[in-house]
């Protein structure tokens, strides 16, 4: 990674990163995307990078697996030092008191500006995602109102 480079740190679940195999998810990129560089990860460095003089590198926390838990468990273990932070995640949890702490803990994690997306099935949750990202004066993403509609689909398969 150049040293000047602006990085970029992507959390989230399979929406950001799945490579689960033929037949369920056939590319390895963020679900609903027909291909790697039409998913969101890939959207967004391109527009920072079509707004900056250094090279933009995406991070990934955790590949896309799992929980919120798993998230944070992960940013503990491995040391980045992102400049801006991507939040997405949610989807694999139950909406719960341990949902709300570790939610709160991983906006708080890193000393840099956040991006947050809320939650794609649940309006509880995004709901609860838009309150803490706007405590902190985060800009917040509502992809419940993005999932209404049926063209931003980009796979025919099992989970389009």
């Amino acid at each position: 990674m150049p040293p000047n480079s602006f990085k970029v740190l992507f959390i989230g679940d399979s929406l950001m990163m799945c490579c689960s195999g033929k037949g369920i998810w056939d590319n390895c990129c963020g679900m609903a995307a027909s291909s790697p560089e039409k998913d969101y990860v890939h959207r967004i460095v391109q527009g920072v990078q079509s707004s900056m003089d250094r090279p933009v590198e995406a991070l990934y926390n955790n590949g896309g697996n799992g929980t919120i838990v798993q998230m944070l468990a992960y940013a503990r273990r491995i040391p980045l030092e992102p400049d801006l932070v991507i939040l997405q995640g949610g989807e694999n949890d139950e909406f719960n008191d341990a949902f709300r702490s570790t939610y709160r803990a991983l906006l708080d994690f890193y000393p840099v500006p956040y991006v947050v997306i809320g939650d794609l099935w649940s309006e509880e949750k995004s709901n609860f995602s838009q309150q803490k990202s706007m405590a902190r004066s985060y800009p917040f993403v509502n992809l419940r109102a993005i999932n209404q509609d049926p063209s931003n689909s980009g796979d025919g398969g099992p989970y389009a």
